[in-house]
């Protein structure tokens, strides 16, 4: 298994000034690929290096409510992805999944991502 370092920088817009934040993390040839997964639609995402699991994982936040998580690590069934509410915690929709999907490839992730960004705005209520 071969291990490269991959430098990347993420850019943070606010107002007209730029801020540009330089990282570095070890991962291997067959994890590179999450950074080919990513949708069209307006969205927030957080990569972050997950040591204690060997990998990496992207947390995209959408518009509507919902958000995704998606692991590649060294205990992952390859890509995976998972639905998310807007605390972070995993959740099941009838048109997205009941659970985790795994073994997907870079297409997969990308077509499940946008099935989610276009899903109708999550409306929440209070229990009173």
């Amino acid at each position: 298994m071969a291990i490269k370092t991959v430098r990347f920088a993420i850019y943070l817009f606010d107002i007209s000034i730029r801020f540009c934040h330089c990282y570095s993390m070890k991962i291997t040839d067959t994890q590179t690929r999450i950074f080919k997964v990513s949708v069209a639609l307006p969205h927030t995402m957080t990569l972050r290096e997950r040591p204690e699991l060997g990998g990496v994982q992207k947390l995209f936040e959408f518009p509507n409510g919902y958000g995704a998580s998606v692991v590649i690590h060294n205990f992952s069934y390859d890509l995976e992805l998972a639905l998310l509410d807007a605390d972070g915690t995993i959740i099941s929709h009838e048109d997205i999944t009941d659970d985790v999907c795994g073994y997907l490839t870079v297409d997969g992730c990308n077509d499940v991502l946008e099935k989610i960004a276009k899903l109708p705005k999550k409306v929440l209520t209070s229990a009173t």
